[in-house]
């Protein structure tokens, strides 16, 4: 097997990064923004993540219904508020 050691910096990059999204502050808890999402889509909630978007942090909700349907919720971690709901 090949060793790439620009693979290896960019995945520590990468979970660098997101222990960085960790302490950013944000009004919206995982808890909250997972009750948001369930009240516009109901179903099992699958997923869960905080990512940054077009310079704010969102959270990435992931919602399988009823029926069998996956979704992705994204709330504004700060304000509350639904962005976008899409098939996934």
């Amino acid at each position: 097997m090949y060793y790439n050691p620009y693979h290896q910096a960019r995945q520590y990059d990468y979970q660098m990064y997101k222990r960085y999204l960790q302490y950013l502050p944000r009004q919206i808890s995982a808890q909250q923004a997972m009750e948001i999402a369930t009240s516009e889509v109901p179903g099992q909630v699958v997923d869960v993540d905080l990512d940054q978007e077009n310079g704010m942090l969102v959270w990435e909700i992931e919602i399988i219904t009823p029926q069998g349907i996956k979704y992705e919720v994204d709330i504004d971690a700060n304000t509350g508020s639904i962005l976008k709901i899409e098939l996934d």
